[in-house]
């Protein structure tokens, strides 16, 4: 089994091979105690012997750990070129990488219901990190599609930002947005290059994630909220005490936590 240390070392080895070191490579730095967090919250170190499906992870690293636990690991990812540097890297890796434009598939399909590229009950796993918020169409035929590819007593791994969270609250009693900044929508509304995933087009309150799934025909194993941090290379007083109190808050209030973590299980009679 792999431990943390061993799975920063290996992301960084990644990193110089795909040419990233300096560049994109500062999206893991930031999020990586977040995974690190995620992958403990789930046990996800001890799965092997797996059939495993990862969508949407970009420069997480996380398949190639799961490939060296020894899983018959896939990826699915949009087609956003600035994931293209990993591509290389997956097949020398052997593990079986495509990507797709998402919203064509399922918003914009033209002939039947939209499917993703798998048989059904293909997969033992499904893991989906912090993706379903970047979904720009309905996420109940996603959620349906999850279920098909999934085998008898498979589980879905999801976790989402939470939309309730304690910085959210505080910016709607500001009289501010929580949602993407129109600037933003002017900043990239040309781009041509692929299918944009950049913005949180949808978050998730936690019911509403339990909602979503069990509506779906699964079962329900865990729910619940998680509380993380991005990692910071500076991290001022005033940032420093915020946490604080934050957390002090969410020990008091769960739901005001940063993230929605969810295991979802095909049920096996299914």
């Amino acid at each position: 089994m792999m431990t943390a240390s061993n799975f920063l070392e290996m992301a960084d080895q990644l990193a110089r091979r795909a040419g990233v070191q300096d560049g994109i490579q500062s999206y893991f730095q930031q999020h990586r105690s977040r995974l690190l967090g995620m992958l403990d919250h789930f046990h996800l170190w001890e799965v092997t012997h797996a059939r495993l499906l990862e969508i949407g992870p970009f420069f997480s690293y996380t398949p190639f750990l799961f490939q060296r636990q020894g899983n018959e690991v896939s990826v699915l990812e949009g087609n956003d070129p600035v994931v293209a540097p990993l591509l290389p890297l997956y097949q020398e890796e052997g593990i079986a990488c495509q990507a797709v434009n998402l919203l064509r598939v399922f918003a914009l399909a033209t002939d039947g219901p939209g499917r993703l590229p798998y048989a059904d009950g293909q997969f033992d796993a499904v893991v989906c990190f912090e993706m379903m918020e970047h979904l720009n169409f309905n996420p109940v035929v996603f959620v349906r599609e999850l279920r098909r590819i999934l085998k008898p007593g498979g589980r879905a791994y999801v976790q989402v930002p939470n939309l309730v969270k304690l910085d959210s609250r505080i910016q709607l009693l500001l009289g501010k947005t929580i949602r993407t900044p129109v600037d933003e929508y002017y900043q990239f509304a040309d781009y041509n290059c692929g299918e944009f995933l950049g913005f949180h087009w949808r978050e998730y309150a936690l019911g509403e994630l339990v909602d979503l799934f069990s509506r779906s025909q699964f079962q329900i194993e865990q729910a619940c909220h998680v509380m993380s941090f991005q990692d910071r290379t500076q991290c001022g007083l005033g940032r420093r005490v915020k946490r604080l109190l934050g957390q002090g808050a969410v020990a008091l209030v769960p739901s005001l936590a940063t993230n929605c973590a969810l295991i979802a299980r095909k049920k096996a009679e299914d």
